[in-house]
């Protein structure tokens, strides 16, 4: 409901979400391809939550015409899951899909880390993200990839009458 209601569904917005807590909205900047993270609200959030480990979720706008009519799904750009790798307060990241008009949640990718997963070790995920991943998204070869070197479980949610289409890149 709250990506839905966004009043520009054509930027994405950054959320957190602690176990039992609603949805916070962590936006500082935000555009069509990508949004800034206010770290010290996140900071204040983590410490009114006893240091748990929280959902980081965002969204991908579907289509950006305004950038040369860019398709864009529930797979993370590289620079989303190097961020979810190297942050060890993010157990789950959720990447929404939505329709750039209208705000309708088209479905989701979840990724959890799992007990296979390392620790953070700073500057190796960028090395391996940015040799692979496209600026916009990694493909599904590369995201398969690195499910498995860094443990990682994935699952996809089509919100009602949508699908994966058929490279399991995008919601239709």
């Amino acid at each position: 409901e709250i990506i839905e209601s966004k009043k520009r569904p054509h930027f994405e917005s950054i959320y957190v979400k602690f176990p039992g807590k609603e949805m916070e909205d962590v936006s500082m900047r935000e555009s069509f391809a990508m949004t800034i993270s206010d770290g010290e609200k996140i900071d204040n959030l983590i410490r009114e939550n006893n240091n748990r480990r929280y959902t980081d979720i965002h969204n991908h706008p579907s289509y950006l015409p305004f950038l040369g009519g860019i398709f864009w799904g529930p797979i993370p750009s590289s620079g989303d899951f190097v961020t979810f790798l190297d942050d060890d307060k993010i157990k789950t990241m959720v990447v929404a899909q939505n329709n750039s008009y209208s705000g309708k949640l088209e479905g989701y990718g979840v990724y959890r880390k799992t007990k296979k997963t390392p620790n953070k070790k700073p500057n190796i995920f960028q090395r391996f993200f940015y040799e692979t991943a496209t600026s916009i998204g990694l493909s599904k070869p590369a995201l398969e990839y690195y499910e498995n070197k860094f443990g990682i479980e994935s699952r996809f949610v089509p919100s009602k009458h949508y699908k994966l289409n058929n490279i399991q890149t995008k919601f239709v």
